[in-house]
């Protein structure tokens, strides 16, 4: 992966949903919120395609992959909190060739959705007790 340019970055945590959690309705409140955040970030992006999704002990994961251009690719996400008050992080990965008309530089699209997944999986949410 020679000739590359590698950027992962949070871009932003969401806390103000905090406000809108009900005890009795959390829930219903929760999958609101994630499908907004969703909707969003599939406008921004213009993703058209499925949400893939993981399931982890106390959070999922929600990202999609795509192709901006010609060795250009794009991770990008929400990870969200399923304990207690919700807590969303959205993420960003991507990757892309740092001069496109060298050859050489070539993006594996797996490998990359796997990179950022480990990295979006080590992120742990607090919790004030």
């Amino acid at each position: 992966m020679k000739n590359c340019v590698l950027r992962m970055r949070v871009r932003r945590k969401i806390a103000d949903i905090q406000g809108i959690f009900n005890t009795n309705t959390g829930e219903i409140l929760k999958k609101l919120t994630t499908d907004r955040i969703l909707v969003n970030l599939r406008w921004r992006w213009d993703y058209e395609e499925e949400w893939n999704e993981i399931e982890e002990d106390e959070s999922m994961i929600f990202y999609g992959a795509k192709e901006m251009a010609q060795n250009e690719f794009v991770v990008i996400g929400y990870k969200v909190s399923t304990k207690q008050a919700p807590q969303v992080i959205e993420f960003v990965h991507d990757v892309s060739c740092v001069n496109k008309q060298v050859k050489g530089c070539e993006i594996h699209l797996e490998e990359e959705k796997q990179f950022a997944l480990e990295w979006v999986k080590s992120i742990q949410f607090s919790w004030n007790s």
